[in-house]
């Protein structure tokens, strides 16, 4: 019986000292290097002043706001011309197309 209740109360200690109240930080590494910059006061690497204009874009700008702006063109436009699936309007057609039938009967 005593041997149980010793055992019973190192399982106890262990568990205990298992679940601390203090908190250990261990690893990391003292958090993220410094970034390297150009400190040389040049906005978006615009030498002239002028960040957007073409002569200082690089050579998958051109391409890319082509390619989007035709896209958003393309899309507006399907968009537009797209067929109306309302019902209101297919009853509508459907009975203009029953009228004329029967006029020809």
């Amino acid at each position: 019986m005593w041997r149980q209740v010793a055992l019973l109360g190192r399982g106890w200690g262990v568990a205990r000292r298992g679940v601390s109240s203090s908190t250990v930080v261990r690893g990391g590494g003292g958090g993220a290097p410094e970034p390297e910059h150009d400190r040389d006061g040049i906005l978006f690497g615009a030498r002239d002043g002028k960040p957007f204009s073409p002569e200082n874009r690089e050579e998958w700008e051109s391409i890319y706001y082509w390619g989007m702006g035709g896209a958003l063109v393309l899309g507006f436009v399907g968009f537009y011309l797209r067929p109306d699936y309302n019902p209101h309007q297919w009853a509508r057609e459907e009975i203009t197309h029953r009228q004329e039938e029967a006029k020809f009967k």
